[in-house]
């Protein structure tokens, strides 16, 4: 059965897949928004929503990882590029995990920034 879901996975075309999971999405967005307007916030959805955001934050250390793969690998990383990832790990502390004041400041800076590597 694993087997035969792997391969029907692997044969659907992306762009379908992700319109599909696009679709899902959309679909518990608008249950949960529904139900929470109906019967107030679920209880532990507050809870979740932290423990999920120190993994988004832990998942960042990927930033310094992917950097040092791609030089220890023969690639070349530019200043830019080097210093976003380096600075990816503090807008995700500022932002996600203390909702500190001024947060819109490094996201502006991090917009631009992306603008200034294409």
């Amino acid at each position: 059965m694993i087997e035969r879901l792997t391969v029907a996975i692997a044969a659907t075309p992306p762009m379908t897949l992700m319109l599909s999971q696009s679709a899902l999405f959309i679909t518990l967005w608008l249950t949960v928004r529904r139900h929470v307007s109906l019967h107030g916030p679920i209880p532990g959805a507050r809870t979740l929503t932290t423990i999920n955001s120190w993994f988004y934050h832990a998942s960042k250390f990927y930033e310094y990882v992917d950097i040092l793969n791609v030089l220890a690998s023969g690639g070349e990383i530019d200043l830019h590029f080097g210093v976003h990832h380096l600075t990816t790990m503090y807008m995700t502390y500022a932002r996600v995990l203390h909702h500190s004041e001024g947060w819109c400041v490094f996201a502006a800076l991090n917009t631009a920034h992306h603008v200034l590597i294409c």
